[in-house]
């Protein structure tokens, strides 16, 4: 079999998306989907980066487009925590399919990254104490 017949039966890879919403200057939420693996760290980080360079106070990872994630994807979850939290912010993440989060938690993301079942839990859970100390989540 050719390289050009392996292409043809191979499935089509879905692209990785990034969506960032802006919350009243408050909050981003940014949806991740698709898989998230190394080729979409490389793609994704640049966009993710912007988010987490300091503008927004608090950031939620919007995971439940993803459908695949793997150290390179873990990778750019942590390096996103890690520049909200330079910055004095506060992250968390959404994820509800079951694989994406069965390696956040395998991974140890969970404990660093509080996730959420919905948008607004998330929300909620980052904005219910303005007061709070930024490091609270760490």
């Amino acid at each position: 079999m050719d390289d050009e017949q392996t292409e043809q039966q191979m499935p089509a890879r879905p692209a990785p998306s990034v969506r960032v919403q802006d919350w009243a200057g408050e909050l981003a939420v940014v949806e991740l989907g698709g898989e998230l693996d190394l080729l979409a760290a490389i793609a994704l980080g640049s966009a993710v980066d912007q988010v987490t360079g300091g503008f927004w106070p608090r950031v939620v990872l919007d995971l439940r487009t993803a459908d695949f994630i793997d150290a390179g994807g873990l990778g750019l979850l942590v390096r996103a925590r890690r520049r909200t939290h330079a910055h004095g912010g506060r992250m968390a993440a959404v994820a509800t399919e079951r694989s994406v989060l069965r390696i956040l938690h395998a991974s140890g993301v969970a404990r660093l990254i509080p996730l959420a079942g919905s948008v607004p839990d998330a929300v909620a859970r980052l904005t219910a104490d303005r007061t709070a100390d930024p490091t609270a989540d760490r």
